[in-house]
């Protein structure tokens, strides 16, 4: 069976492109920790294990629960449920404490990385006028279809910014494959070249250069590679219009 959502994306040397020349005419957007803030339910979850006696560090246990776990919400083939309770159970729960925890958490009616509230910066900023210029879509890694992320992004007050969505679960490829990248640029009508990809995972980012995007990072680790490094999302309105300063790799 074709991987859908390998280990690793080989980190590229990427070569200094000026997205300022305009020729960029597509944005695409990872949505969480990148248009709204994913990680207040998986802290709850955090807060939760400690009471039952499992202390744990946040980037470790959600590193392992998204490569070893998530992988397969991601690409359709196993329910997100299903996944939270092999978590749980890798790490020694069992029977009774792991329905306490779902319950605890309401994993059985929505995910931990539901939205809450959307990142400074972002409502205002994809309101500006500058944008409807762009063609703009969202690529997520998502335990549900579009119509789901479409929903989500709705009640945050975002809908209608975006033409297209794109889920993992509906393009059956989970990000960094790039074969998710060119699906949603080629839908879009675009090149890779003319997509500038908007993220924060290493992993995604290097997936998103290997497919031709160029790339912007925003919450980023300080050893992601990216062509463009925003500090905030207001900045994202310098490779629109040139005024705000952003950060050039080079």
């Amino acid at each position: 069976m074709r991987p859908c959502y390998p280990e690793g994306v080989r980190r590229m040397a990427l070569s200094h492109r000026n997205l300022l020349d305009g020729s960029i005419a597509g944005l695409l957007f990872d949505a969480g920790d990148v248009l709204f803030d994913a990680t207040p339910g998986r802290r709850r979850l955090l807060r939760v294990l400690a009471q039952m006696g499992l202390h744990t560090q946040y980037t470790y246990f959600f590193r392992i629960w998204e490569r070893n776990f998530l992988r397969e919400v991601y690409c359709g083939r196993k329910t997100y449920l299903d996944a939270f309770r092999e978590l749980l159970h890798s790490f020694g729960f069992t029977g009774a404490p792991i329905e306490e925890i779902v319950l605890a958490t309401a994993v059985q009616r929505r995910t931990l990385e539901e939205p809450e509230r959307l990142l400074p910066g972002v409502r205002e900023t994809l309101a500006r006028r500058e944008f409807g210029q762009l063609a703009l879509g969202v690529l997520a890694n998502a335990a549900g279809p579009s119509v789901d992320v479409e929903r989500q992004l709705t009640d945050l007050g975002l809908g209608g910014r975006f033409r297209w969505i794109f889920s993992s679960v509906d393009l059956g490829i989970a990000l960094p494959q790039k074969a998710a990248y060119l699906a949603a640029v080629e839908a879009m009508g675009l090149a890779p070249r003319q997509v500038a990809f908007v993220g924060h995972d290493s992993n995604e980012l290097a997936g998103a250069a290997a497919a031709g995007l160029s790339t912007i990072a925003i919450n980023y680790d300080p050893s992601t590679a990216a062509d463009v490094y925003l500090e905030n999302f207001h900045q994202l309105a310098s490779i629109i219009d040139h005024r705000q300063p952003a950060r050039i790799a080079g």
